[in-house]
């Protein structure tokens, strides 16, 4: 293992033995928070949950904004849905397969 991804992965550890004593949902900064509950996912991350991208994202732009990186929301809801087949449940199990052969090779 790498040194790098050595220490990434202690402090993930030491970020999620964080939320042991304090809960799923854990102040992490003044407008930060980390949430170490799965149930959350579908509504943090849910499409028209009306909560507007950080400028975290703002260093990931390249040459252009992505889907990813866009704050902007009508620009994002049309790079998504240019994108949004690729991402239905039926498409994503039919990719199923193809990383479950080339799997061994990324690790």
């Amino acid at each position: 293992m790498s040194t790098g991804r050595m220490v990434g992965t202690f402090s993930r550890i030491r970020h999620l033995r964080s939320h042991q004593p304090l809960g799923p949902i854990v102040r992490i900064a003044p407008n930060h928070i980390s949430i170490a509950d799965t149930t959350a996912v579908e509504v943090v991350y849910a499409h028209g949950n009306n909560a507007l991208k950080a400028e975290f994202y703002e260093p990931f732009v390249t040459v252009s904004t992505s889907v990813f990186t866009t704050r902007d929301r009508a620009e994002h809801a049309r790079k998504r849905k240019i994108v949004s087949h690729a991402f239905a449940p039926k498409t994503v199990l039919e990719y199923e397969p193809h990383v479950r052969e080339h799997l061994g090779t990324l690790l």
